[in-house]
């Protein structure tokens, strides 16, 4: 057992910490478990969307109800974008080929110009998942109504 004596900011407790004003935030540790946890999820292997949508959303209510008392919300927040922008990235990887890529962002309702512009770009999923396309064809509602838990819910 770790014994030490610090101030409150610089230390974690049950995934907490605090900041200098003594409001409770996520420790650094909690976050990259976090993120190393949803990583794993969202992988590129061979599940479904809503099969990894049903993984995503029961540890994503176990997070959010055990973390519920922070009080720095942007943890949350950020947490939330992050998530999409994964969920992104790996559609695109899943569709493959330009014209599967080209026909989804028209279907989702994207221009033919930016539709072409995305497809043709030579950059990889991880940055085309912050394409304005991406959000014009993926937006937060779409999330929504596939029943993507938000952590930071209004």
């Amino acid at each position: 057992m770790v014994r030490a004596v610090d101030k409150a900011w610089k230390r974690a407790f049950l995934g907490y910490s605090f900041t200098r004003d003594d409001r409770k935030k996520l420790a650094e540790k909690t976050c990259k478990r976090f993120r190393d946890k949803f990583k794993q999820i969202t992988h590129k292997g061979g599940r479904s969307l809503k099969q990894r949508l049903e993984s995503l959303n029961r540890d994503l209510r176990g997070w959010k109800n055990y973390f519920r008392e922070v009080e720095t919300r942007s943890e949350f927040e950020n947490f939330d974008c992050w998530i999409r922008r994964r969920l992104r990235s790996l559609l695109w990887y899943q569709w493959k080929k330009s014209p599967k890529r080209y026909a989804e962002l028209r279907r989702r309702g994207g221009s033919d110009k930016l539709a072409r512009q995305t497809v043709g770009s030579s950059k990889g999923c991880w940055r085309i998942s912050r394409s304005p396309e991406q959000h014009i064809a993926l937006p937060k509602s779409w999330f929504d109504e596939l029943g993507l838990i938000r952590l930071l819910a209004a």
